[in-house]
């Protein structure tokens, strides 16, 4: 089903008063519901149960609902607690602190520091690109940022079409 709000109303909705699922509206005496952060099974579920008469709704640059994804559970600590089980990148890297410039000086606590020795073409030739890593995913890497859309909020009456 499409949701449209075709003829907005411009009444002020932060001097309604607030009713459980929404705001009343006393110009027009009539209840109205705020579907701006609802998933679209969601609003789905509230015209097939109660269409209600006036509704609050994101909309797009087309006119037409735009709705929230999927509600997801969430994972709290299992997700954090994996990440650090799971680890980022392809292995462990060696950070040579300030002040060491020799290779094989070892730190206080006796671990060897990295040196400034340029990889050898062994080192290089691992390195590279190899069937198995080519096109892989960098498991850390931040997801792409959405793209977002034109969008703004309308009030009024609901007009549904399948």
């Amino acid at each position: 089903m499409a949701y449209r709000i075709d003829d907005p109303c411009d009444a002020n909705w932060d001097r309604m008063s607030p009713i459980e699922r929404g705001r009343h509206c006393a110009t027009c005496q009539t209840p109205i519901i705020d579907a701006t952060d609802l998933t679209r099974a969601e609003m789905d579920a509230l015209v097939r149960d109660a269409p209600p008469a006036c509704v609050r709704l994101r909309v797009g640059a087309d006119g037409n609902a735009i709705f929230r994804g999927p509600r997801r559970r969430s994972l709290g600590g299992v997700v954090l607690v994996s990440a650090l089980l799971v680890g980022c990148g392809s292995g462990a890297e060696t950070v040579e602190p300030a002040g060491a410039e020799s290779a094989g000086a070892e730190s206080p606590a006796g671990v060897p520091l990295a040196s400034d020795a340029s990889p050898t073409a062994a080192e290089e030739a691992t390195a590279e690109a190899t069937p198995e890593t080519e096109g892989s995913v960098d498991r850390c890497a931040a997801p792409e940022p959405e793209i977002p859309r034109p969008q703004m909020i309308l009030m009024g009456g609901l007009k549904v079409s399948p």
